[in-house]
């Protein structure tokens, strides 16, 4: 008896570790995909506006940027958390000089 209730309980516990794991490759591969997503939000800000507060509202194909924030480059600014914590750490190098 004692010995089914170990086996039952390591069972239990083996089944439990598995569907951390998959959970755990789950999470990482949407981080993964953040992460891209991030890359290329950033890369394009960086190719066609670089330096202005933001991309033209509801026109993104026009790739113009807009200063509607005084000119302080809003979105570098605002991006420079998210580079950092997302470990995008040559653009967020760029993005502090």
């Amino acid at each position: 008896m004692d010995c089914l209730v170990v086996m039952t309980c390591f069972l239990k516990q083996l089944a439990e570790l598995k569907l951390k794991a998959e959970e755990n490759y789950v999470d990482v591969k949407r981080r993964q995909k953040l992460i891209e997503a991030m890359f290329h939000a950033w890369t394009s800000y960086e190719s066609h506006v670089w330096g202005q507060d933001e991309l033209r509202v509801g026109l993104p194909q026009s790739k113009d940027g807009v200063n509607s924030f005084g000119g302080f480059g809003a979105t570098l600014i605002d991006s420079l958390d998210t580079l950092f914590i997302m470990g995008l750490e040559e653009q967020f190098q760029k993005a502090k000089e």
